[in-house]
């Protein structure tokens, strides 16, 4: 039995935005909630900011769904779990 899901994560680097793909785990509970957001168009995007924390992004081709700013390390997953749970789920609302 599967305890997590692997999400994919289009990452922006610096200084050009060069485009690459990364993965971070998450919980398997959370697991319908991310494919649900992957039919409906929407994926995951990140930016390391010059302050050094990361900009989170649920977007689509046209727009932006939900946005994040949280350090860098742990709080990465845990935003992106939130977002999701909130933006896909019936969960309660993010805290961040």
């Amino acid at each position: 039995m599967l305890t997590y899901t692997e999400v994919e994560v289009i990452q922006f680097l610096r200084p050009d935005g060069r485009k690459r793909l990364c993965s971070v785990t998450l919980d398997h509970d959370l697991h319908a909630e991310y494919t649900a957001m992957q039919i409906q168009g929407w994926r995951f995007e990140a930016e390391v900011l010059t302050t050094g924390e990361v900009s989170l992004t649920i977007t689509s081709e046209d727009q932006d769904e939900a946005i994040s700013t949280v350090p860098n390390g742990p709080a990465v997953p845990e935003a992106l779990a939130r977002m999701l749970a909130y933006e896909f789920g019936s969960r309660e609302a993010p805290t961040c």
